[in-house]
């Protein structure tokens, strides 16, 4: 069985976000389509996005995150989702959304403000602001930063270690308790911003 989810990056990247033109286009010809149509496949992403960032607010197991780089988008609004989240000093993050006629996914929404307050939150998820590792561990936004990729490896491996030897059904099942708390609200901000987010796809004049 699975014990811990574990996501990073490459080559000094963690993620650059969605690829925005594949997933808008989904196979259709967007200057030819009606709007019916293209509301259809908008509706479809939609689901799918729904469905991704749920399976991080229903994971029993915990999830690692290790940023090393540039980290955009959704897989930077996810991490608020994840259980332990570690970086190193060059890693970088942001939420472009507004840049693009897009708005908050991943339930950042409802998260970002708790964790970054409601002036910061307001300039990440509203005016496109970057922000460093630094920033993100003062405000509780990653467990731990690290001088280099080397050193968060070394960390997380024997933090992987140190997890692993403990009780596993007691481990989960407190995990769970903490969890389970706020899935149902999770769950419901998460449709919102997907259903909010078919309205900007669709919103063929801006």
């Amino acid at each position: 069985d699975t014990t811990f989810i574990i996501i990073e990056g490459a080559n000094n990247h963690y993620s650059s976000g969605n690829n925005l033109k594949n997933f808008m286009s989904s196979g259709i010809n967007l200057q030819t389509a009606s709007k019916k149509e293209i509301f259809e496949v908008m509706h479809s992403n939609s689901v799918m996005l729904e469905n991704f960032v749920n399976a991080f607010i229903d994971s029993d197991k915990p999830i690692i995150t290790k940023v090393d780089g540039l980290c955009l988008g959704i897989m930077c609004t996810t991490q608020a989702l994840c259980d332990y989240n570690y970086a190193t000093k060059s890693a970088s993050f942001q939420t472009p959304f507004t840049k693009i006629a897009q708005s908050p996914e991943g339930c950042s929404s409802y998260l970002f403000p708790q964790i970054f307050g409601q002036k910061l939150s307001r300039e990440i998820l509203l005016e496109n602001q970057k922000f460093d590792s630094q920033l993100a561990l003062k405000c509780g936004f990653l467990s731990g930063v690290f001088e280099d990729k080397r050193a968060m490896d070394e960390f997380v491996d024997e933090k992987l270690d140190n997890l692993g030897k403990l009780p596993q059904r007691s481990y989960l099942s407190s995990l769970k308790l903490i969890k389970d708390r706020d899935r149902k609200i999770l769950r419901e901000v998460n449709k919102r911003e997907c259903e909010n987010l078919v309205e900007r796809w669709t919103d063929f004049e801006e």
